[in-house]
């Protein structure tokens, strides 16, 4: 097990809220523990975010202000970049899908033709779509924590 004080958080986010000015409006931890990691938290600012407001819910657009410009390449290829630069600073980068419960994308993605088909077209994709892709593409761990 890794010891948590050699650890790295770090991410991406449609807001460009530091993580402790997220965690207080998110609401999702206890406000004392928020508090107690006030300093830590406030440093970290989120990369930003691929986004795809077709798949979440539509009150989150609001809040989206820190978001990456491009076709679907072309924001695989960014999320790779930010990849990379977190590889040279850490010996493992997992990327944990933590973000909005996105809707269902139908038709199913059958094949790996068709998700490349897919990208190419520059087709509707929910962005955890697009961050599987990069992290596949540079060999990272991705792990989907959102349903």
């Amino acid at each position: 097990m890794v010891d948590p004080n050699d650890m790295v958080v770090h991410g991406w986010d449609i807001s460009g809220l530091n993580l402790y000015e997220a965690c207080k409006r998110a609401h999702v931890l206890e406000p004392d523990l928020i508090n107690q990691l006030k300093d830590d938290l406030s440093q970290i600012v989120p990369l930003p975010a691929a986004f795809n407001g077709e798949f979440i819910a539509a009150n989150q657009a609001d809040r989206a202000d820190n978001i990456k410009k491009g076709n679907n390449l072309e924001i695989v290829q960014q999320i790779r970049q930010d990849i990379q630069n977190m590889k040279k600073q850490v010996d493992k980068v997992v990327i944990l899908w933590t973000a909005n419960t996105e809707q269902y994308l139908l038709p199913e993605i059958e094949t790996v033709d068709e998700l490349i088909a897919r990208l190419h077209q520059d087709a509707q994709l929910p962005a955890s779509v697009l961050y599987c892709v990069a992290a596949i593409e540079e060999q990272v761990l991705y792990l989907n924590g959102s349903p």
